[in-house]
């Protein structure tokens, strides 16, 4: 069940956020017209989009995927208006939601502000659906991991006082060699992007556990000759 939520009760205040130089967002919806089976919804930035086939491989025949990844940070007055669309389009089981890495050149407060009133919008408009915040990924960087280290301690106290899991993501990266797991100062290799997507699967299954054994038939990843970059199989 969706409320009737006006996401611009939930916009930022008082943002100084600027565009980046290329803006972008990338939306799938696996078997979107599946309404039977078990679904997640993932929100995050490039590092959701990267892992998400991985992901879904994992699910297989458990749960169905709906995919966003956008460059916006939460701090982006239109972050929630887009976010509104993404909401409405399938009915979810649970959501996990990131955000961080494209706010590491902003305030910190600006931030944490938006990042709970995004997670309020998103409580507003789902009630009954479980949120899990997942901590960003660190950086071939230092100086950025860091900002990406503070950030993850803002998002484990707001899930302390909101009483929500948590992903932790950072650690076992961090724990990676760069040279080796890294493809640039941000992303990974395909070796790490599979170990990201073996963390979420296992948390996906355990939280939906009772639903996936409830539902009787299985999930059939279907096809797609329709793709942006040519058939989705």
């Amino acid at each position: 069940m969706k409320n009737k939520i006006d996401y611009r009760d939930y916009l930022p205040q008082n943002s100084t956020h600027k565009r980046e130089t290329v803006e972008w967002v990338q939306f799938y919806s696996f078997n979107a017209a599946e309404e039977d089976a078990p679904r997640v919804l993932s929100i995050g930035d490039s590092i959701c989009c990267q892992y998400k086939d991985f992901l879904r491989e994992k699910l297989g025949t458990k749960v169905n995927l709906t995919s966003w990844g956008t460059c916006k940070c939460v701090t982006d007055p239109a972050y929630v208006k887009e976010l509104d669309h993404i909401l409405e389009f399938n009915d979810y089981d649970l959501i996990l939601f990131n955000n961080g890495l494209h706010s590491l050149t902003n305030p910190v407060d600006e931030w944490e502000i938006a990042y709970n009133r995004t997670l309020d919008f998103i409580a507003a408009k789902l009630p009954h659906v479980p949120v899990t915040l997942l901590l960003c990924t660190p950086l071939a960087n230092e100086e950025k991991t860091a900002i990406s280290r503070k950030l993850n301690e803002i998002t484990l106290s707001i899930a302390e006082k909101r009483n929500l899991p948590v992903v932790d993501l950072f650690t076992p990266m961090d724990k990676l060699d760069r040279k080796k797991y890294w493809s640039d100062e941000y992303h990974f290799k395909d070796p790490a992007k599979i170990m990201q997507s073996e963390i979420l699967a296992s948390h996906v299954e355990k939280s939906l556990e009772k639903k996936i054994a409830a539902f009787a038939g299985k999930v059939q990843q279907k096809s797609s000759d329709t793709g942006p970059f040519g058939r989705i199989l």
